[in-house]
């Protein structure tokens, strides 16, 4: 067996597709082990990937061939030969279609450390060549923001949009497309502008950034030709200024334009938010139902709130801060409803003889009551820390209350072990 799989080894060298032939070794107990087979007389020697295993060829209910990409990789670094960077690059790209990117990493960082300059080992590691010499992605990066800074649209242009054939990793193509964007907003490319705005709205996962990109997609789906108009009631009141920010068309790719055009798009959402939250004035039904639709508005409310002030900073935070007293004020009530019931159930207990069930009965329901008004408290803390400035005296009265519910679970604790 052993020598079969030398030979296999050895028409790799010519012969790369040739996949390696493993055994998968089948145990009377159900055990199924994959991996290299050496015959030792009486046992087996089985070489897995977690290790080497030695078995009694009696308890071996079968031995079948299988193929295994481990066992071909294995041998193929075996065999490559290492002093040959087209080799080791071939080898490289190999494992990679196997889904192996360390040791395709591995391969490739040798490759270049035989050969400095091999174009395609440097390019499949996210290195791109810059005035003659080799940059990481990180450095790649950093120079075309230089050269922005600069004014120095065309050579970033070049760079930026190499780094976006080159590159796969996420945070790096993310960087790359906002600030080849810009480049595009300046030189009026807006259709070229509207498909790197899409594919980076594709691959975002942080709610902040999609919610920014999909307002930009908005405004230049709008104002296609990138050139928006700006209107009195665009502009803060304290910031008016007719000779600065005088109504008009202006182009997107100036700054305090795109911010008008992003706070306009917020007030959109406050507006949603406004009447989300009109929906969620209470009524005389106190039904579950009714509850449940409340609660729901609240959130929706809560979410275009906060999604207006993430478009144009504190545009909102009054309606949130208010919106937040709502809520604050309903697990309050919650809060003291739970407490309520705790009060009742401790006047039992006083009337209660300590060594019945129903003793234990009502220690149980006093410990649950402690529970949800911690909760509804703990939630209470949460919901005010956002604002510190606007609730400091609601969490520090929030952090009172607490202490006071940890002192009653002491004090139950103690009724409770003298019960045992």
């Amino acid at each position: 067996m052993l020598a079969r799989l030398l030979v296999l080894a050895g028409l790799l060298v010519t012969v790369p597709c040739r996949h390696v032939h493993a055994e998968r070794v089948v145990l009377r107990d159900g055990q199924s082990l994959i991996g290299v087979t050496a015959d030792l007389g009486d046992y087996l020697r089985i070489t897995t990937k977690d290790g080497i295993r030695t078995v009694a060829k009696v308890d071996v209910l079968r031995v079948e061939r299988v193929t295994t990409k481990a066992a071909e990789l294995a041998i193929r670094l075996e065999t490559v030969d290492r002093t040959d960077p087209a080799a080791l690059y071939t080898l490289a790209t190999w494992a990679r279609q196997q889904k192996n990117d360390a040791e395709a990493d591995r391969l490739l960082s040798d490759c270049i450390e035989l050969d400095p300059d091999h174009v395609d080992a440097r390019r499949a590691l996210g290195y791109l060549r810059i005035e003659g010499d080799w940059y990481s992605t990180v450095d790649a990066l950093a120079i075309a923001r230089g050269w922005l800074t600069a004014g120095l649209d065309t050579p970033a242009d070049d760079l930026l949009h190499e780094v976006l054939a080159v590159v796969v990793e996420s945070l790096h193509r993310r960087q790359a497309a906002e600030m080849l964007a810009s480049v595009m907003m300046r030189a009026g490319a807006w259709d070229e502008v509207r498909s790197l705005w899409r594919a980076s709205l594709t691959a975002a996962r942080d709610p902040k950034r999609k919610a920014r990109l999909e307002a930009y997609l908005s405004i230049l789906n709008e104002n296609p030709d990138g050139m928006w108009l700006l209107l009195g009631n665009d502009v803060p009141e304290g910031e008016r200024d007719t000779d600065t920010h005088r109504s008009g068309f202006f182009a997107l790719d100036e700054t305090w334009v795109m911010d008008l055009a992003l706070r306009r798009e917020a007030r959109k959402w406050v507006a949603v938010g406004e009447s989300a939250l009109a929906n969620a004035s209470p009524s005389v039904d106190d039904s579950r139902n009714e509850r449940d639709r409340i609660a729901g508005a609240l959130r929706e409310a809560d979410t275009a709130f906060a999604r207006a002030d993430v478009l144009s900073d504190g545009i909102a935070k009054g309606h949130r801060i208010e919106l937040a007293r709502r809520r604050i004020g309903r697990e309050r009530r919650l809060a003291e409803g739970f407490a309520a019931e705790f009060d009742r159930d401790m006047a039992k207990l006083e009337s209660t003889n300590t060594r019945s069930a129903g003793y234990r009965a009502i220690l149980s329901r006093l410990f649950g009551h402690l529970n949800r008004v911690d909760k509804q408290l703990e939630t209470v803390l949460t919901i005010a820390s956002a604002f510190p400035d606007a609730f400091e005296l609601e969490i520090q009265w929030t952090q009172l209350d607490l202490e006071r519910i940890r002192g009653y679970r002491r004090a139950l604790n103690v009724k409770r072990d003298a019960n045992q």
